[in-house]
């Protein structure tokens, strides 16, 4: 995630139906926005290296007394002769990956929240 690089294919600010492409060294993931409201985010992508599509979403939900439940759901359709080259190895990597968006989520929601400084000062 550190060294990618975001190209834009819409134009203004996030919304739905807004295109981009995330591109490694190799690999690249065509993503368009599904959904942009504001407790949730979700995309639908195209993955070049392996050759597959998906979706995820990602949602934060109050829970009240500065309490929030964060939720992130992906969706891989894998044909069958990929899931077979799929091994446990790169399972782990997409939960890595999953778990490292989900700590920057929870960061960003903090630092906007003001949760963060509240919680160092107790």
């Amino acid at each position: 995630m550190k060294n990618l690089q975001v190209e834009h294919f819409s134009l203004g600010k996030p919304r739905c139906g807004y295109r981009f492409r995330l591109r490694g060294k190799i690999a690249y993931a065509d993503l368009e926005v599904t959904s942009y409201k504001p407790f949730e985010r979700a995309t639908k992508f195209r993955l070049n290296v392996p050759p597959l599509t998906g979706a995820n979403t990602c949602r934060i939900t109050p829970l009240g007394s500065m309490m929030y439940r964060l939720e992130r759901i992906d969706y891989i359709d894998l044909p069958g002769p990929l899931i077979k080259v799929l091994d446990a190895t790169q399972r782990q990597r997409f939960e890595l990956l999953a778990a490292e968006f989900l700590d920057s989520l929870k960061q960003t929601a903090e630092n906007r929240s003001g949760y963060a400084a509240l919680r160092t000062t107790l």
